[in-house]
């Protein structure tokens, strides 16, 4: 059982293994011009993300342009470590983005994990978000990897996503490489 000061631990891993990732700027945030997200996260640290922000988000995480993805991602995994009982469905939409498009899905193996089909090019879109990923450092990626593990360990009865079952899984089966 992970401990609330081993959470602690992680978020002060999380904080600085991303303090020095370059904010993306104002007119790289959303993609569509959907008002709600860039007023929400213009000129907004990934630091200083708050429930609110994720709240808001749970339902325009597609519209976010690649580079506000990833800059804002240890914000989105931080809020579903600790926060995914209060954060409604912004962890069953987030946790989806962390999957590889299917073209790239080879990596599983036989994990008995279906691939991501039709489902993952009507809710994520081309996988532009998770393809800006490849830019993590591979500490980044690792704490990645740690945190989705943990996320699975403090929720274990969750229900990921109706729309992606197993998406949890999936997203683990992946990240697990950079863990050593």
């Amino acid at each position: 059982m992970i401990t609330a000061e081993q959470i602690q631990e992680f978020v002060q891993q999380m904080r600085k293994g991303f303090e020095n990732t370059p904010y993306p700027g104002d007119d790289n945030i959303g993609s569509t011009g959907i008002e709600d997200i860039e007023q929400e996260l213009v000129g907004v640290r990934w630091q200083d993300v708050t429930m609110q922000h994720l709240w808001d988000l749970r339902a325009g995480m597609v519209f976010l342009k690649p580079d506000a993805f990833r800059y804002y991602l240890p914000a989105f995994l931080l809020g579903v470590l600790q926060f995914t009982d209060e954060l409604d469905a912004f962890s069953e939409t987030f946790i989806p983005f962390l999957i590889p498009p299917p073209s790239i899905w080879q990596f599983i193996g036989d994990e008995g994990l279906p691939p991501p089909s039709d489902w993952y090019e009507k809710y994520i879109g081309n996988g532009r978000q998770f393809l800006a990923l490849d830019a993590l450092s591979a500490e980044q990626k690792k704490l990645v990897g740690l945190c989705l593990k943990m996320i699975a360990e403090i929720y274990p009865d969750r229900d990921w996503n109706t729309l992606a079952p197993k998406s949890l899984a999936q997203a683990i089966a992946y990240w697990e490489q950079y863990v050593t």
